[in-house]
């Protein structure tokens, strides 16, 4: 499992490098936060 540090998850969100743009085209790192958080909204436990 690989994510972003929460921090930098917005600055992160809207930039663009080299990695993002050839590697992976239209691919997002998560944030622990958000990863939690959907699957909070998704579970029911």
């Amino acid at each position: 499992f690989i994510s972003i540090p929460d921090q930098r998850y917005n600055e992160y969100r809207r930039s663009s490098d080299f990695i993002k743009e050839y590697i992976f085209p239209g691919g997002l790192l998560p944030s622990l936060n958000r990863v939690t958080s959907a699957m909070t909204t998704a579970s029911r436990l």
